[in-house]
């Protein structure tokens, strides 16, 4: 077990090499995961578990629960970002349940506490304060020098879709007249479509000034401006925004500001079901992750459905004052019927307890007779 965890590029990666029986195992866990995972995600867990197997130095059908504690106390000691950290738990616990019958004895159902997760949120760069107020974004929009970055800004504003799914979105896409865009997800292998509304008029502007001659229905609608069949890379999206926020917020921004900021007020407005469509993920992850509330939206929330009282107008109390009128009239209707009631059964019982009297005379009379 290596005490520390190496960095990891694509050259070291490709020089890990599996034992046969290894290669068999993982293979067979990354197929299993094909059927409900994306093709990034595949990636992820793949370079995850070669990493693992290279830290641990243990074969795949040899771990036991000490294994597994020296893996974590490695991990959790690393400067690996929580994200990291907690995704690397979860592949590992997936694959080690795949593929020992035994685990919830072998690694006492993964109950220690080193597996744990961990918050996951940059509480410095995600919080309340840091999210992009509606002034603000019109300061961005303003401060945008070109019809592609006000289409950029504004679909990620509108839309709240991931930064990989903006870059590789096309043109087959995009219905401008439906108002509407088709995202792709590699993270989740899903593909959903959202609604737009504001932004329709800066990606109908930008089109007319597309980079390239002839926009062609499979052309990225966010190309490099070095080559057509290409993406605009994220690091060129950072730098920008970077650079953006700066000028006109005094503070650097990022592509994720954008979905958090949109999905952390979606969040108040839609049905569970409805944001789970809209944002491609549960609405468990969305308290988790995405729930940024201020002490004012506490306050306000609060104020609507827990402490609303409402002072009565006066027309409102004149209607009162006219059902309780109405009432007190009912109530003195039904006191003289049930008087009525009252007297007619007195009356009933009077003429009974007279006839059964006379009744028992008439007998006596024909006794004597």
């Amino acid at each position: 077990m290596k005490q520390t965890i190496p960095k990891y590029n694509t050259s070291k990666l490709n020089n890990i090499k599996l034992k046969p029986k290894d290669k068999e195992i993982l293979n067979k866990f990354l197929k299993l995961c094909s059927g409900s995972c994306g093709e990034k995600k595949i990636k992820n867990i793949h370079r995850t578990l070669m990493q693992v197997y290279d830290i641990s130095g243990v074969s795949f059908d040899k771990w036991n629960l000490e294994t597994l504690r020296d893996f974590l106390s490695v991990l959790n000691k690393s400067n690996y970002s929580n994200s990291t950290k907690n995704d690397t738990k979860k592949h590992l616990k997936r694959f080690l349940k795949e593929n020992y019958d035994d685990w919830n004895t072998r690694f006492k159902s993964f109950k220690d506490p080193s597996m744990k997760q961990k918050d996951e949120v940059n509480h410095q760069k995600l919080n309340p304060t840091t999210m992009i107020k509606p002034e603000e974004f019109e300061l961005l929009i303003k401060g945008a020098d070109t019809f592609r970055w006000r289409a950029y800004l504004s679909l990620s504003w509108e839309s709240a879709g991931r930064p990989e799914e903006i870059l590789k979105l096309k043109w087959s896409d995009v219905n401008l007249d439906k108002e509407e865009v088709k995202l792709h997800s590699s993270k989740t292998g899903n593909v959903r479509v959202v609604q737009i509304k504001d932004c329709v008029i800066h990606l109908k502007q930008y089109k007319q000034e597309y980079p390239y001659p002839d926009v062609k229905i499979n052309d990225f609608v966010f190309p490099s401006p070095r080559d057509r069949n290409k993406p605009l890379t994220l690091a060129s999206v950072h730098s920008f925004l970077t650079r953006l926020g700066k000028q006109k917020l005094n503070r650097p921004i990022f592509p994720y500001l954008f979905r958090h900021t949109r999905l952390s007020f979606l969040m108040k407005k839609l049905s569970p079901k409805s944001y789970e469509m809209f944002s491609d993920h549960s609405i468990e992850t969305a308290n988790k992750h995405y729930a940024h509330l201020s002490t004012d939206d506490l306050r306000e929330e609060m104020f609507e459905k827990v402490f609303k009282i409402e002072e009565l107008t006066e027309k409102e109390k004149g209607e009162i004052e006219k059902l309780k009128k109405e009432v007190e009239k009912m109530q003195q209707r039904e006191k003289l019927t049930i008087k009525s009631i009252v007297e007619l059964g007195n009356a009933l019982n009077e003429i009974s307890r007279k006839k059964k009297k006379f009744f028992i005379g008439e007998d006596i009379q024909l006794k004597e007779k």
